[in-house]
């Protein structure tokens, strides 16, 4: 595994994460401590998770977006991985239409 990757740690119970505030709160409680000077960060949701909202994602990458200052230097920065490679293309296909 690589050392920059963040694995999430999130309820079993739940396939479809969303909302702005819990992307803002996972980012705070789960990743921000983890990602310091790294040149690149992989982000890993769990094989259980099979729906990512925009919303979510947002909310996580809100600092992340302010730290780098633009979308594109945070594509540089900042990966998502998942066992279902349809949440990754989920992710990145909405991350490219809303911002």
């Amino acid at each position: 595994m690589n050392p920059n990757t963040i694995k999430l740690e999130l309820d079993k119970t739940i396939t479809k994460i969303v909302g702005y505030e819990y992307g803002m709160e996972i980012y705070e409680n789960q990743a921000k401590n983890h990602i310091g000077k790294a040149r690149e960060v992989y982000i890993e949701f769990p094989e259980f998770i099979d729906m990512v909202a925009p919303s979510f994602i947002q909310g996580f990458i809100v600092e992340l977006l302010r730290i780098k200052g633009s979308k594109e230097e945070l594509f540089d920065f900042l990966h998502f991985y998942s066992p279902n490679e349809n949440v990754v293309k989920q992710i990145y296909d909405d991350l490219l239409m809303t911002m």
